[in-house]
């Protein structure tokens, strides 16, 4: 009995395939986790410096939206081999194809809250769409780098 085996290239999608299921099941984890917090009080309505439980559940909070982003960023890259130019772009690819894509309907609900919850965000695109930097301030006041690049980071 032979033992048949599979190009390198077909290795290669495979592989891309599984890393896609990944990317979708993180986000579909992150989306849980930030819908748990969206019935909560808005940050604005939070004094500037939280303390003790409060402080560090607004600080999870303000990660989780930062592991959104960044989660979805990495499915979109999957999908279209690129990273998006802006954010708008990914927003609206998600409004587009919200169901045979991201899963459902309420992930374009929470990629927006995550954006909005992340203040000062700033993304940029690296001209060769291969790779991202985006910063926020977090609840403290620190700024924040999150930055990837797809060939590096999950190769």
């Amino acid at each position: 009995m032979t033992t048949a085996h599979k190009s390198p290239g077909t290795i290669q999608y495979d592989m891309h395939r599984l890393l896609g299921l990944g990317v979708a099941v993180l986000v579909i984890v992150a989306t849980v986790v930030i819908s748990h917090h969206q019935g909560k009080a808005p940050s604005s309505s939070i004094s500037d410096a939280p303390s003790g439980a409060l402080h560090d559940a607004k600080l999870k909070e303000n990660k989780d939206a930062a592991t959104v982003l960044k989660s979805v960023l990495a499915l979109y890259y999957t999908i279209y081999g690129r990273y998006p130019v802006t954010l708008s772009e990914l927003v609206e690819d998600v409004q587009e194809n919200p169901d045979h894509v991201y899963g459902k309907d309420s992930h374009i609900t929470t990629l927006k809250q995550s954006i909005s919850d992340l203040k000062d965000l700033d993304y940029r695109n690296r001209g060769d769409e291969q790779a991202y930097k985006f910063t926020y301030h977090d609840i403290d006041g620190k700024l924040q780098t999150i930055s990837a690049e797809y060939e590096k980071d999950y190769n």
